[in-house]
């Protein structure tokens, strides 16, 4: 939470146009990463220079990540199998960018990863 609040503050105070440099340690590793892939998502759909105000094309891409990691914070809890067995739904804001799997696979797909790295 507190990370996002950065990044918001950030955008509403119509610096987040002038951030040239992003490092991130341990949970906020997580946010940068999701502001990041927003980022490079928006750069697709709407490049910023057909953008007429910057910083509002900035606001709207930290609106879509916060609304996509609040609706990720509880996906843990979340079992019920609408959420658990499907494949995201790139037509809800906040799983538009998720990956293509199910969230069942996430655990088995980061123990491949984590597994295939300590093999390599």
């Amino acid at each position: 939470a507190f990370h996002a609040g950065i990044f918001w503050t950030l955008a509403n105070a119509k610096l987040l146009k002038d951030v040239q440099h992003l490092c991130a340690v341990s949970g906020g590793g997580y946010t940068a990463a999701s502001y990041v892939s927003h980022i490079c998502q928006a750069v697709q759909e709407t490049p910023p220079e057909e953008e007429s105000d910057l910083d509002e094309w900035y606001q709207r891409i930290v609106a879509k990540f916060v609304l996509r990691m609040q609706s990720n914070i509880n996906y843990l809890v979340d079992i019920s199998p609408d959420r658990l067995w499907r494949s995201p739904d790139s037509s809800r804001p906040e799983e538009a960018g998720s990956s293509c799997c199910p969230r069942s696979l996430d655990f088995p797909l980061f123990l491949g990863a984590l597994f295939g790295s300590m093999a390599a």
